[in-house]
């Protein structure tokens, strides 16, 4: 895999997708070096299938798939792939917008990503569409929010039960 760089990487799911928007970023403000592939929403399931089934990239095993809310206007949904037969591993970016935030599931291309999906839907609202279960994960169903967003405020109390903590002091 090391002589499969960005370029070619870029040049093979560009003539494989030629209507997604797709981009490597450079290294981002904490110098971190990953090698980052950001895909648009629509795209985002074609394009993993892609990652996962080209022999020449092989990306089949799912790592972390996580949301993070970016105010005011964006959501950025997170995936990190790993090639076990290249020893390569690739973060795949999508942003999405913070007052709709939904992209294909990738539950039918990593089994795995099904979990992962619920959490960040459950915790900060992605909807995945596809997902063969979208439900709560974490907070019970009849909770109200998601409380990974910045702007979610805690509620005092749920159904008669303080909600607070005690201050020290």
């Amino acid at each position: 895999m090391d002589d499969f760089g960005n370029d070619a990487l870029l040049t093979l799911l560009s003539e494989r997708h030629p209507t997604a928007t797709l981009t490597v970023p450079g290294p981002r403000p904490t110098g971190h070096q990953d090698r980052t592939l950001e895909v648009d929403a629509p795209h985002l399931r074609e394009v993993c299938v892609t990652l996962r089934d080209e022999p020449r990239l092989s990306y089949d095993y799912l790592m972390s798939l996580t949301a993070v809310d970016r105010p005011p206007d964006s959501i950025e949904v997170v995936a990190h792939v790993f090639s076990y037969s290249h020893r390569s591993m690739l973060a795949i970016r999508t942003n999405l917008p913070r007052n709709a935030p939904k992209v294909p599931s990738l539950s039918p291309v990593w089994p795995a990503a099904g979990w992962h999906e619920r959490e960040q839907f459950d915790l900060v609202g992605v909807l995945f569409e596809g997902h063969p279960d979208l439900r709560r994960i974490m907070m019970p169903d009849d909770w109200e929010g998601h409380p990974l967003r910045k702007d979610y405020v805690k509620p005092d109390r749920y159904h008669g039960i303080d909600n607070t903590r005690p201050k020290n002091g």
